[in-house]
């Protein structure tokens, strides 16, 4: 499964790191270039640096590799990025 968080602090890492060792392939966003390097190097998941509120990030992330919206999982307390990642779809 594709999956795709949007958020790179201790949640969404932390949930990087479980779906990346039960097998699934896992993309991260994050605005923060040290975040998206820990990601990459530490957790195995693949990092897009960037907004999870810009179309073209989310396109470049792969948002339409995701088999649904159940999952491309979302951890900010931001409601804009919630809103906007649905009408990517």
């Amino acid at each position: 499964m594709y999956v795709l968080i949007g958020g790179a602090g201790l949640v969404g890492l932390s949930l990087a790191q479980k779906l990346v060792e039960l097998g699934h392939t896992v993309a991260v966003i994050d605005i923060d270039p040290i975040a998206c390097r820990y990601a990459r190097e530490q957790v195995g998941a693949m990092a897009f640096e960037g907004s999870a509120v810009s179309t073209e990030v989310l396109l470049e992330a792969g948002i339409r590799k995701a088999d649904s919206l159940r999952q491309q999982i979302l951890i900010s307390q931001n409601s804009e990025v919630h809103s906007r990642s649905s009408e990517v779809h």
